[in-house]
């Protein structure tokens, strides 16, 4: 599913979090689609931990968009699973995204 994204998104910056104990960069905003859409596809259950921070790792990627001179701003977050490790809340961390302004898309994939 994210890769399907990422590569139909020609002529966008697109960076790549991923959170589960703690959230990092696995790739920086970059508008080569195919190089980001191999990283998704290295990126496996329990690379980082097998908890769900989701409210961190959107946190980290606020903070990173929050530097960007671009007009549109979007996080789309891909999860299986409920928060149950994050240092921040849920809805603080929402409501910061919605006090600057940005979009928020979530997506819950249940697991097969």
């Amino acid at each position: 599913m994210a890769t399907n994204l990422v590569l139909r998104r020609g002529g966008d910056s697109i960076g790549l979090v991923v959170f589960a104990d703690h959230p990092y960069f696995a790739a920086p905003l970059t508008f080569d689609m195919p190089a980001l859409a191999r990283t998704i596809d290295h990126a496996t259950i329990g690379i980082s931990g097998n908890s769900t921070a989701i409210a961190d790792g959107l946190g980290l990627t606020l903070r990173r968009l929050s530097r960007s001179e671009a007009k549109s701003r979007v996080i789309v977050l891909l999860s299986d699973g409920a928060d149950n490790a994050s240092t921040v809340v849920p809805a603080e961390a929402g409501g910061v995204g919605r006090a600057a302004g940005r979009a928020h898309l979530r997506h819950r994939a249940r697991p097969a």
